[in-house]
């Protein structure tokens, strides 16, 4: 690469093509020979926003996260910026095409995947001198409020668990409100993973990797995996369009409006009831940081707090 380099410097320039260095890795490393000689940069090429946004996937991303998150992602760049921005080169994309990629988003959440792949793209390529300005730094920041988890009231788990009474796929659903976990995550457990020696079952995570984690195997979580036949190596041998298909059957006998996550905000929440800390829930659950068990059942803790204040009686 130095001697490229020393070919193509020219007054005190380095006139860099693009496609003659034909890839990313070529041309980030040409950037930081420049910087080493303290050569200044005449960009005459520059990737294409869509070859550089697939590298930074595959080579930065996908190494990190969950192949769930990775298509998250990629959905985010093919579904709306892609569409606005097509096939520009990245020293040629400016702002506004950004805010109208991140507007075109219908939901809040994805609005602020793609500001967040926006802002790391272009701060990695503004970082290697692929541009000589970051566009992305002039974004607002695009925050996408988690919605408050829903939990089945006690008259309409009762109802549930009337609806379930003569699925074949009751144990699962019955698992699902006494583990609170994901539910890709019940899909994944195998029997290796019960643990009764220590009472605990292990969760491989479908969310991120902290997301891996041991629940409790509480007694009646054991009573019903004694009802299970153990065919093959998974707990629950069923596929995710079977279980969707089993619970829209269930709802629509049980009368309720709710979804499969609800389970999960019903079981936190009857551990929130029962006092159990939200340190240890938020554990259960797989959070990462406290924070998001706060945030998500703000509201209930709320309503905690004012049964509380109610007790309150210092008799003065």
């Amino acid at each position: 690469m130095i001697s490229y380099v020393e070919e193509n410097k020219k007054d005190g320039k380095c006139y860099l093509f693009f496609d003659e260095i034909q890839t990313l890795d070529g041309w980030q490393d040409a950037c930081k020979t420049l910087r080493l000689y303290n050569y200044s940069l005449f960009i005459t090429g520059c990737p294409l926003l869509y070859e550089y946004v697939e590298t930074w996937l595959n080579t930065v991303k996908a190494p990190k996260i969950k192949r769930k998150s990775l298509n998250v992602l990629k959905s985010a760049f093919t579904l709306y910026i892609k569409p606005v921005i097509k096939d520009k080169p990245l020293n040629k994309v400016r702002t506004p095409e950004m805010l109208k990629a991140i507007e075109n988003c219908p939901y809040s959440y994805m609005r602020q995947v793609v500001y967040n792949v926006l802002r790391a793209v272009f701060k990695r390529a503004y970082q290697y001198d692929l541009i000589e300005e970051n566009p992305a730094e002039k974004l607002d920041f695009v925050y996408h409020k988690r919605k408050k988890g829903h939990a089945l009231t006690r008259d309409e788990q009762t109802a549930f668990l009337q609806a379930i009474q003569d699925e074949p796929t009751r144990p699962l659903w019955l698992f699902y409100l006494l583990s609170g976990v994901r539910c890709q995550e019940a899909l994944t457990i195998l029997w290796e993973d019960i643990d009764s020696e220590h009472n605990r079952i292990f969760i491989r995570g479908t969310k991120t990797e902290t997301s891996e984690r041991y629940i409790p195997l509480f007694p009646q979580i054991s009573e019903i995996l004694q009802e299970i036949p153990r065919t093959g190596a998974k707990v629950f041998p069923y596929t995710y369009r079977a279980v969707q298909c089993a619970f829209y059957r269930i709802r629509k006998k049980s009368g309720l409006q709710f979804r499969i996550h609800d389970l999960r905000h019903t079981f936190a929440t009857r551990c929130l009831e029962s006092g159990i800390t939200t340190k240890t829930v938020s554990k259960w659950l797989g959070h990462k940081h406290t924070s998001t068990t706060d945030e998500i059942y703000s509201h209930l803790l709320t309503e905690f707090e004012r049964t509380e204040i109610a007790k309150f009686n210092p008799k003065i």
